[in-house]
């Protein structure tokens, strides 16, 4: 068999390379296709990634066993996208590639087009200024082309025998394809407000630009920031390009999607985690055929195989959730950067507390800062003022001020939002007698306490227990809920303002599909009401009527080993600051705190997030942390930790045999160094030299995939680590 039929597969495993196989004909040979194949014991879908052998000539190969598409799959930016991020993150390029598609397409279901297939031209340069076009039928074609586009209905019955002409047409680049959306567009769209001027120069900046141009556009809270994006989505869509719009958390999507949809005229998908696998792959494959003129979703949807993509829209690009915290560590934004420039289109990041490495990049010059500093049309920013509670005395967490302010809001007809960062009743349970602390066997922390359901709970591996009748190591029945939970708070709320409805929000009320949605939906009738939850309430959501948020435990944020700590702080009270006084009703915030004086929190209750920023810069350039260096974490789990540490010594002297362009610390436990019974531990590797450090870093953890771990050791990298636990 020639040379030619032999494919190189990449497969969805952690071997960073790819393998040899026979395919089934030459014809089925095309780069970019699924295969299945066999690989020991098991049958594994892959993508053909290249052709010819890729290691020494062997004397047996395998053969492909079914050939599962007959084109690409993905476009050929995305698919070069994709092979750049399993570069720059070291990881294997078919876990990356598998990463990009819906889980039924992994499996290898077959792709099923659907919507009405149509032809248009992808230049509208005139007929006598093209010279690659050859004969009459694709001269004929290109002409009735010129004057629309059409469907394949129209083709065949105007132009018969059009098909061939259209494929030698693709192939020059001068035609291309896509399905008309079966989905429902709507008719007319609902006018939007009038920008002011800040969002009118923002706006003007964005559609004044072609190629590659990163916004960040930087606008506190009610600024109307999603007003720029729909306005300069609209352009897009007019000039017959393509949006997609990324947002952090599921809970986002419904409402902003409501908002894209009433505004825009166009066919839609969403793209999130609580969908079913038949209907992600279905929005999946309506954004590759074109279909879908725009896909709104959450981290995974930078993968979205979208045609004819003109913009793309980052918010809340500051947001946590866009990094990929297991597997295949990817931060979805800076994805959507790259994706940006490798089409040569503009992308908008929007936040009103940008990430320290966007405003980095402003201060270099990469990236143009769009600023929106006031509030859009009459609205103002809310008081802030931090309660001492030094001088207070607390019911079950809550201020004697802070209760006295959420009556008042409530007397005056007000909603209330209360944000305590922790779910559960409280954080441990322990016995007063002997100091005892119920802990989870596996991780080794303190199990969080579920009054509502009699349980306890690890947050770490998810496993409960009931609750114990007695302490199990004295057997004394006075157990203790030490701490506050939003659970706790609920039930004092409840029983301090019986006369008014408390609804809580976090992940244990609102698990399921549309539960979200639902729990903010009871504020929408404007009555006096009081919503305690967790920080799934920060994240841009439009709440009218708040009047009040309480912020408790925010001390929490300044006791961390995390060098990010403050900086999440900052971002989250100041989200969570602006839902207060959206509308007409005027804004106050309330934050408690045992440290007032707290030079960050002084800083954020100005409203002054570029104090906030320079505050906490200089302490990162000091110390050398990112955004001033780069950095990369090799974390390994074991059942034994003298195994854990003997691998990751093994590990780092391996690293620093060669010259090293940096500074490795380890190995060190992890924030949380037990987890699911196994111990955890990482090294460090911390660098000024992006490119040397990914030059250095490259063959080593190849060499480390490669080999067999001993001590049932399982190793990861992360790179560009946002969470050091």
């Amino acid at each position: 068999m020639s040379s030619s039929t032999i494919v190189q597969v990449a497969l969805p495993t952690p071997l960073p390379r790819v393998f040899d196989y026979l395919a089934l004909s030459p014809e089925a040979a095309v780069i970019g296709t699924r295969v299945r194949v066999p690989f020991g014991a098991q049958r594994l879908v892959g993508f053909i990634t290249g052709l010819g052998a890729s290691a020494p000539a062997r004397t047996v190969l395998k053969s492909v066993l079914a050939h599962l598409d007959q084109e690409a799959l993905l476009p050929e930016e995305l698919w070069q996208s994709l092979h750049f991020a399993a570069r720059y993150y070291h990881h294997s390029l078919g876990e990356v590639l598998a990463s990009a598609v819906p889980t039924a397409l992994k499996s290898g279901t077959a792709l099923k087009l659907r919507g009405v297939p149509m032809f248009g031209l992808s230049s509208p340069a005139p007929l006598g200024e093209i010279t690659d076009i050859r004969g009459t039928k694709q001269r004929a074609l290109f002409e009735y082309l010129r004057q629309a586009e059409r469907s394949d209905s129209e083709l065949n019955q105007h132009l018969p025998g059009w098909r061939a002409a259209c494929r030698a047409l693709e192939r020059k680049g001068l035609v291309q394809r896509w399905l008309a959306s079966p989905l429902p567009v709507p008719k007319t769209a609902i006018q939007g407000p009038p920008l002011n001027g800040a969002q009118q120069a923002a706006l003007d900046r964005i559609n004044a630009v072609s190629g590659f141009s990163p916004f960040l556009l930087y606008g506190v809270t009610g600024s109307g920031k999603t007003e720029v994006y729909l306005q300069a989505a609209k352009a897009t869509l007019a000039r017959g390009l393509n949006v997609l719009v990324l947002v952090p958390e599921i809970g986002l999507t419904p409402q902003t999607l409501k908002r894209f949809a009433e505004r825009l005229a166009v066919s839609q998908v969403v793209s999130h985690s609580q969908l079913s696998d038949t209907e992600r792959a279905y929005g999946w494959q309506l954004a590759r055929s074109g279909a879908a003129r725009l896909v709104l979703g959450t981290r995974s949807a930078v993968f979205a195989p979208m045609q004819k993509l003109g913009l793309i829209i980052v918010d809340e690009e500051h947001d946590s959730s866009y990094k990929q915290l297991e597997g295949f560590r990817y931060h979805a934004r800076d994805l959507a950067l790259k994706r940006a420039q490798a089409l040569d289109i503009p992308i908008i990041l929007g936040s009103a507390t940008p990430s320290f490495e966007m405003l980095k990049s402003v201060s270099e010059g990469r990236i143009s800062c769009l600023r929106l500093e006031t509030r859009a049309a009459t609205q103002h920013l809310p008081e802030q003022a931090i309660v001492d509670l030094r001088t207070q005395s607390l019911d079950e967490g809550l201020a004697m001020r802070s209760i006295q302010a959420i009556r008042d809001t409530l007397l005056s007809g007000g909603q209330v939002l209360i944000l305590r960062n922790r779910r559960g009743y409280a954080p441990q349970l322990s016995c007063h007698d002997c100091g005892h602390v119920e802990s989870c066997r596996d991780c080794e922390r303190p199990m969080t306490y579920h009054r509502g359901r009699g349980i306890l709970q690890c947050h770490y591996c998810e496993r409960t227990r009931k609750l114990p009748p007695h302490c199990p190591q004295c057997h004394s029945p006075a157990l203790q809920a030490l701490g506050i939970g939003t659970e706790r708070v609920e039930l004092a709320l409840k029983r301090l303002f019986p006369e008014w409805p408390v609804y809580r929000v976090d992940r244990d009320s609102v698990s399921r599909k549309g539960e979200f949605e639902q729990a903010l939906g009871r504020l929408a009738d404007g009555k006096p009401a009081i919503m305690v939850g967790t920080q799934m309430l920060a994240k841009g959501h439009d709440l009218a009527d708040i009047a009040l948020v309480v912020v408790l435990g925010a001390d929490d944020g300044l006791i961390s080993q995390d060098f990010r700590a403050g900086e999440r702080l900052a971002q989250l009270l100041i989200q969570v600051a602006g839902r207060a006084g959206r509308a007409a009703r005027a804004g106050r915030v309330l934050i408690q705190s045992h440290q007032p004086e707290h030079p960050l929190l002084q800083a954020v209750i100005s409203g002054d997030f570029d104090a906030v920023a320079a505050l906490q810069m200089v302490e990162r350039r000091h110390a050398e942390l990112p955004p001033f260096a780069y950095a990369a974490l090799l974390r390994a789990d074991a059942v034994q930790l003298d195994a854990l540490n003997h691998y990751l010594k093994a590990a780092r002297k391996r690293l620093e045999e060669n010259p090293f362009p940096g500074t490795v610390y380890g190995p060190l436990p992890a924030g949380i160094a037990k987890r699911a019974g196994r111990h955890r531990a990482q090294l460090v590797i911390m660098g000024q030299d992006r490119a040397a450090l990914h030059r250095a870093i490259g063959p080593w953890i190849s060499q480390l995939h490669a080999e067999k771990k001993p001590g049932n050791v399982h190793i990861s990298l992360d790179i560009d680590p946002y969470d050091f636990s």
